[in-house]
């Protein structure tokens, strides 16, 4: 694999892309002078700490903080730490995320509201059904009766 250039260091930070930040991390492991991770940043001084912060990315900002040793506090042109950054970053996720869950939650709402009227008219279905149901045990029993009369009255005349 070619060098990674601070470029695509910041940019893997940005997508999440953890491969190439281990890739990173091991070219600079091997060559002979070795790159702070603190000292990549783009003209607005934002580190990839930074950048892995903006998107959310936390097994990045994990891996940048435990294996190469990215500073926390470190501020871009605008003061704002990787933290800072990370904090609003989830706000805006979690907000998101909470109206995607309303949403759905609606959705879910209607849809259960419509099961619960489709299960009351089946149940009044059914009870009509069981209604008919006991109607024609009553009709086959008294026809049955009768039967049973006109069998008798059978046999008497025989």
């Amino acid at each position: 694999m070619p060098s990674v250039t601070n470029k695509q260091l910041i940019d893997a930070a940005w997508t999440g892309d953890l491969s190439v930040l281990k890739e990173w991390k091991k070219q600079t492991m091997t060559q002979d002078k070795r790159v702070d991770v603190n000292e990549v940043t783009d003209p607005a001084s934002r580190t990839p700490l930074h950048w892995a912060c903006y998107g959310g990315h936390l097994e990045c900002v994990a891996y940048l903080v435990a294996s190469a040793n990215a500073d926390t506090d470190i501020q871009n042109n605008n003061n704002k730490t990787p933290l800072d950054v990370i904090d609003a970053t989830l706000q805006i996720k979690m907000i998101k995320r909470l109206d995607h869950l309303s949403h759905r939650n609606s959705q879910l709402q209607e849809q259960l509201e419509e099961n619960e009227q489709e299960n009351e008219q089946l149940k009044r279905q059914l009870e009509q059904k069981e209604e008919e149901k006991t109607q024609k045990e009553q009709e086959n029993k008294q026809l049955k009766q009768q039967l049973e009369r006109e069998e008798e009255s059978t046999q008497r005349l025989l």
